[in-house]
């Protein structure tokens, strides 16, 4: 899949969210009275939550309007943000409003940390209130009144299942009226402090305060510690050893590597977190370290620092017969190696989440471009500068050892680091692709270290013209081999699409079928699949005894997935069904599985 095709389909998805939603009629009375034309309630009570639409006005004729949901929700039960989640969908607020009237984005308060086998959501409990800023873009709408406002909220409602939910609520607001309440003006300060991180009055959306100044401070701490991560070192590894090179050097010199390479590390957080910002801005929902998510990308990344491990172990060498790269990088005094260093580093630094970087990084995607890109630019700064250091005051390098033959040994041993990033990259990348390809990854890398070994061994200058020509040949046919050996292809599912049809079928065959009825969102049912299904005795049982597997995918819309769950009293999943000895009657399992109970259903 390329990453054009990627993101298309992530707009799909994205597009296709609300369209889902609306499909499910769990609203009531709020829902009825849009369809008919109708004023509708400004509360909806929904079994497991309550929405209710509260107003505030700071004066009367204020050109300022704060309109917002509250939920009240049931313990135990849980809503989410829309903070980036393993599962899960965020809550979201769509408006109508009269003209005149215009709302800002939707404002989140603070969410609460949710593990649940692994997974990691940002949920609502109890009660919380989401908030938009309205403003009022026509005067003359103060002067009448009152203006119905409404509101469509969406959102997924979970315990150990889970319910999309949504409702429709109104307003009337009258410009004149006086809507201060304290609790609600709280609600709002609160809000307003935690996105924008201000630490004055919001009702009057200031200057960041000490909130942003903390998360500054811990984007470079984060940034700093990435330097340890295994991910960088050995980027580090190699540019230390570079500054010990430059040991003698003109001073000014070595600063200008130390500057460049830092700029190589900023333009490449610019690059990155700048494409991040305009995805989400356009309605993606992506997180730090969204390259990583596209195979294509890890497989580029793994067969760059695969080669580059290679080439320091002595397999074969940069530069030479390569069109004269390493002339041109020395005629540029080693510039844009530096350059280039600052860009590695970045890439491979995207993979870790270091201590103090995670609340800076979620913190960055929530707030303002500008601010969101100071907090990116704070992270590259502290990432690079133990090396700016290091080119500031040259005389520390001087108590550095001084070139010569351990710097060989040195530079091979760096290899192995970069091998375990590749390993790291390979694993990441082997959930996203099926076993079948998995293989054919790991061969595809043999065929091109064997590549590099042959353009190493017979392409060298000592060797003579011809046999360079040769060796180069191979070489090239063998590299690409493997690279089209080992390119990511779509994942083949252990899965097969559910449908009343096949079950009918393979029942009726005498196969025993298993239905996992389950969705994207749905965290438990991904804790049971990850439970259940990476249980070894499970999945050889599921082949001995040619169980068929089939994935009733609620994650978009599917009306008939929708009636079977309701003929099994079911509204949520996750749902699990046995069927077996040619009955149609299935066995349902409970919600919350484990090895043990799938096993003793299937036999």
């Amino acid at each position: 899949m390329t990453f054009s095709k990627y993101i298309s389909n992530s707009m799909s998805y994205v597009n296709g969210r609300m369209s889902r939603f609306v499909s499910y009629l769990l609203v009531l009375s709020g829902s009825l009275g849009l369809l008919h034309g109708q004023d509708v309630a400004h509360r909806v009570e929904g079994r497991n939550v309550i929405s209710e639409m509260v107003i505030y006005q700071e004066s009367p004729k204020s050109e300022t309007v704060w309109a917002g949901v509250k939920f009240e929700i049931k313990p135990e039960w849980h809503i989410y943000s829309n903070v980036e989640s393993d599962t899960g969908l965020p809550t979201t607020l769509t408006w109508t409003l009269p003209e005149g009237l215009s709302a800002g984005e939707t404002l989140y308060p603070e969410s609460t940390r949710y593990e649940n086998e692994g997974f990691v959501d940002f949920i609502y409990e109890d009660e919380v209130i989401l908030w938009a800023k309205l403003t009022v873009t026509d005067p003359s709408l103060l002067e009448s009144g009152p203006h119905q406002i409404r509101v469509f909220a969406e959102w997924l409602e979970c315990k150990t299942m889970c319910i999309p939910g949504s409702g429709e609520m109104s307003i009337n607001w009258d410009p004149k009226v006086d809507y201060t309440h304290s609790d609600l003006a709280a609600s709002i300060q609160e809000v307003t402090t935690f996105v924008n991180g201000a630490s004055t009055d919001p009702l009057k959306e200031s200057s960041a305060g000490s909130n942003f100044l903390a998360l500054i401070a811990f984007a470079f701490v984060g940034g700093l510690i990435l330097n340890l991560m295994p991910c960088v070192f050995p980027v580090i590894g190699l540019k230390i050893m570079g500054f010990v090179e430059q040991a003698g050097q003109d001073s000014r010199k070595i600063m200008v590597h130390g500057l460049t390479f830092t700029s190589g590390v900023v333009v490449s957080f610019w690059v990155l977190s700048g494409l991040l910002l305009i995805l989400r801005a356009s309605g993606q929902q992506l997180g730090w370290g969204f390259q990583l998510q596209e195979p294509w990308f890890n497989y580029a990344l793994i067969l760059l620092l695969f080669g580059f491990a290679l080439s320091l172990n002595g397999v074969f060498e940069f530069g030479m017969s390569m069109i004269g790269m390493g002339s041109k990088l020395s005629n540029k005094d080693g510039m844009s190696g530096s350059f280039l260093s600052g860009v590695m580093a970045t890439v491979v630094a995207t993979p870790c989440s270091a201590p103090f970087l995670a609340p800076a990084l979620g913190a960055a995607l929530a707030l303002s471009p500008v601010q969101s890109l100071i907090l990116f630019t704070v992270i590259g700064l502290g990432l690079s500068t133990p090396y700016l250091l290091l080119s500031m005051f040259p005389s520390v390098l001087n108590k550095m050892p001084r070139p010569g033959a351990w710097m060989e040994t040195f530079k091979q041993f760096m290899a192995f680091p970069l091998y375990a990033t590749v390993a790291y990259l390979v694993w990441s990348l082997f959930g996203q692709i099926d076993e079948g390809n998995q293989f054919n990854l790991l061969l595809g890398l043999v065929l091109i270290g064997m590549g590099l070994w042959i353009f190493g061994r017979w392409s060298s200058p000592v060797k003579s013209k011809n046999t360079r020509r040769f060796g180069a040949a191979v070489a090239l046919l063998v590299i690409v081999g493997g690279v089209v050996l080992g390119h990511p292809r779509d994942k083949d599912d252990f899965w097969q699409p559910w449908s009343p049809e096949v079950v009918k079928q393979h029942v009726t065959e005498g196969k025993t079928v298993y239905v996992d009825f389950t969705a994207r969102w749905c965290a438990t049912c991904q804790a049971n699949k990850k439970i259940v299904f990476g249980n070894q005795d499970v999945l050889d049982t599921f082949e001995e005894k040619g169980v068929v597997a089939l994935k009733a995918d609620w994650t978009n819309r599917d009306d008939r997935i929708t009636r079977r769950l309701e003929e099994l009293g079911k509204a949520a999943v996750p749902v699990n069904l046995v069927y077996k000895d040619g009955s149609l009657e299935p066995q349902i399992l409970p919600e919350l599985l484990n090895p043990q109970l799938v096993l003793e259903a299937i036999e």
